[in-house]
């Protein structure tokens, strides 16, 4: 079964949800430990309110939710793999480079679904 646009934007909405369900649960977890004085991880709660929102838009099946969930992944990606190519040791820049091209790969197969032949009608 072919992968079509609809099937596409749940995909993509659904880890976005559970990466921003995540980023919440990290964010709650750290709160004794940033009352105490400890690392503050308080941005985590507006990228998950991000995450979240643009996810359940996607998975309701709105494609510009979509759309800007990979955009975003996108320039994130491509901005990981040449900060790290330039800036980061080389063991840990392969590592890197390989998340920076796993955070492409939504908008690579939005551009692919979006030039499937449609049919005629």
């Amino acid at each position: 079964m072919p992968l079509t646009k609809r099937m596409t934007l749940r995909i993509v909405g659904i880890l976005a949800i559970m990466i921003g369900a995540g980023a919440l649960a990290i964010a709650l977890l750290n709160m004794p430990n940033r009352l105490s004085g400890g690392r503050d991880l308080g941005g985590l709660f507006s990228l998950a309110a991000l995450l979240v929102t643009l996810g359940a838009g996607s998975a309701l099946g709105m494609s510009w939710a979509g759309y800007f969930l990979a955009l975003g992944g996108s320039i994130y990606g491509i901005a990981m793999i040449l900060g790290s190519l330039v800036f980061v040791p080389f063991p840990w820049s392969l590592i890197n480079v390989a998340l920076g091209c796993i955070f492409c790969i939504p908008a690579m197969v939005f551009l692919t679904t979006d030039r499937q032949k449609r049919p005629s009608r």
